[in-house]
């Protein structure tokens, strides 16, 4: 009985433990994604609209919407080099019927090294990026979690 009761404190009890994520579905927007807890800080400038989660030294998780201008390729040119990322692979990728790209690299704001995986979805109207970074490339669970998460509702 007690080797039953460590192997459920083992296996069951972080699990259990683990905080609730949130999903952010904004009013009148067409798509949903989930969040760590906290607070998702947002930002509108010059017709995008950017969510994002960042908790230094752990992670950020950041929702971009654009208007569509260009391709998907175009865009993730643009958001590598704005937020000065240095690209080690790229590749087409499909998720819930959408078409788009996902490029894989590194940045160092602060001089810290962060792995950062860049998703880019086009529908006729609009560009949705998704952003992960996090310290170590073997952290991929959360980034799983989130771009899993992302749907269109509309």
């Amino acid at each position: 009985m007690r080797n039953l009761l460590v192997l459920f404190l083992l296996l069951v009890a972080p699990v259990l433990a683990q905080p609730k994520w949130q999903t952010l579905a904004p009013a009148g927007q067409s798509f949903r994604c989930d969040f760590p807890p906290g607070k998702i800080a947002k930002n509108a400038s010059g017709g995008t609209t950017q969510w994002q989660m960042i908790v230094p030294g752990k992670y950020g998780f950041l929702l971009g919407l654009a208007p569509l201008e260009g391709g998907a390729a175009t865009f993730m040119t643009g958001v590598l080099k704005s937020a000065k990322i240095t690209e080690k692979s790229r590749k087409s990728i499909k998720h819930q019927g959408l078409d788009g790209l996902e490029s894989v690299g590194t940045m160092s704001p602060s001089g810290v090294i962060l792995h950062v995986r860049v998703r880019v979805f086009t529908t006729p109207k609009q560009t949705y990026s998704l952003v992960s970074m996090l310290p170590s490339a073997k952290d991929k669970a959360a980034t799983d979690r989130f771009f899993a998460s992302f749907r269109l509702t509309k």
